[in-house]
């Protein structure tokens, strides 16, 4: 009968594996993920407006978001083993962090992401844009309900290839999901000629995390294609909103910027582009 390796052995060989740096990374994106998006909130609070932000980045953005969390859940609920021991994993601290982290890397950044920034729509939302906020709203609202109650029934039959089928398909939506909700704010800056209240700082920030975290989940995590496939589009349009930023000279946070109000579409209504509108006029501005 084989010794049994005494615990303390068992345990100086885990830490100085590299389920240690697995941990740790895994940690530093999910704080990543969460301050990326704090400067658009400071920006919204601080103009008292969502000035060019179009309300289908919220939608699409939103329910990509949530839906790659649903993903990252099914698709490693069977690895939180680790958190308690099982047949394949030990019960060790570093193990649970680092099996753990994919999924708090998805929750955590929903605090400050696409989904929260509702908040200030319905702050600051103009009165010409309010029934396409509340769509927007319930939409999102009803697609992620249901998402959410599919993901709790299939891990409640325990089938564990048809979890891996609907993770899969969750992923694939949340790919669809984030590789559109980038156009409309496109065609939005595109018409303003103006990032109004987009923080560029924002965006600077999550490109480069998406970059990081997609080397992450491929190299380190080993994650399955439809956990990480959701980064790619979204850093390339992000990239291609800051050189359009870049070409009307409006990346600096400092540039005196004249649109204090989302017109969008809603600027035909009076036949005007926003920035040849005459200082006297009203503000279309207004709390909803």
């Amino acid at each position: 009968m084989p010794n049994k390796v005494p615990a303390a052995g068992r345990l100086y060989r885990q830490v100085t594996s590299a389920v240690v740096i697995n941990a740790g990374v895994g940690i530093f994106f999910s704080v990543a993920f969460f301050l990326v998006f704090i400067p658009q909130h400071f920006e919204c609070y601080r103009r008292k407006s969502i000035a060019g932000l179009s309300p289908w980045l919220l939608l699409f953005g939103g329910v990509s978001f949530v839906f790659a969390f649903y993903n990252v859940l099914l698709m490693d609920i069977g690895t939180l083993g680790a958190c308690h021991g099982d047949e394949v994993y030990d019960p060790e601290a570093f193990n649970c962090i680092a099996v753990f982290s994919p999924i708090l890397q998805q929750a955590l950044p929903a605090l400050t992401g696409y989904p929260t920034w509702y908040i200030w729509f319905h702050l600051y939302c103009p009165d010409v844009l309010w029934r396409t906020h509340l769509f927007s709203l319930s939409m999102f609202l009803g697609i992620t309900g249901l998402g959410g109650v599919i993901s709790l029934y299939v891990l409640f039959l325990r089938n564990q290839e048809l979890i891996h089928y609907v993770g899969t398909i969750w992923g694939i939506i949340a790919t669809v999901t984030n590789f559109i909700m980038w156009f409309p704010q496109i065609e939005t800056t595109l018409r303003l000629k103006s990032r109004g209240a987009l923080s560029v700082s924002t965006l600077v920030a999550t490109v480069i995390s998406d970059i990081l975290f997609t080397m992450y989940l491929t190299t380190m995590a080993n994650q399955h294609w439809s956990v990480w496939m959701p980064q790619v589009p979204d850093a390339f349009q992000q990239m291609l909103l800051l050189g359009i930023l870049w070409h009307y000279g409006d990346l600096s946070s400092e540039k005196p910027n004249p649109i204090y109000t989302p017109l969008l579409s809603s600027t035909s209504l009076y036949g005007q582009h926003p920035l040849k509108m005459h200082a006297s006029s009203h503000s279309y501005q207004s709390n909803c």
